[in-house]
């Protein structure tokens, strides 16, 4: 992709139990290997809703963490270097979290 976008999806997890790692959202990347820079906006098994990110190749992970727990609706926005994760439950009102200064480059998966 390139350029500012706007991504929204509704999920919820298949089956019982909780897997504290598995994820549902959304992720953009700097390239497709594996310490790539990348932001993503996840709802995580246990509920946690966060918006992570790595700012360069191979740095450590960081996370901002939502006020809302198990959120249904996620959205990832990108205005130029700043990244906009909103998430809510059906019908109620979007929280967000913001990220200015990641570069991930003009071109990004």
């Amino acid at each position: 992709m390139k350029g500012d976008f706007i991504l929204r999806t509704n999920g919820a997890f298949i089956g019982e139990g909780v897997e504290t790692h598995r994820k549902w959202g959304w992720m953009v990347r700097s390239s497709l290997d594996s310490d790539a820079a990348h932001i993503n906006a996840a709802v995580h098994g246990d509920g946690l809703t966060s918006l992570q990110f790595r700012r360069t190749v191979g740095a450590t992970t960081e996370e901002k963490r939502s006020s809302l727990n198990g959120a249904d609706i996620v959205q990832l926005e990108r205005k130029g270097n700043t990244y906009i994760m909103s998430v809510a439950k059906s019908g109620e009102t979007f929280v967000s979290e913001e990220m200015e200064g990641l570069v991930l480059g003009d071109e990004f998966y």
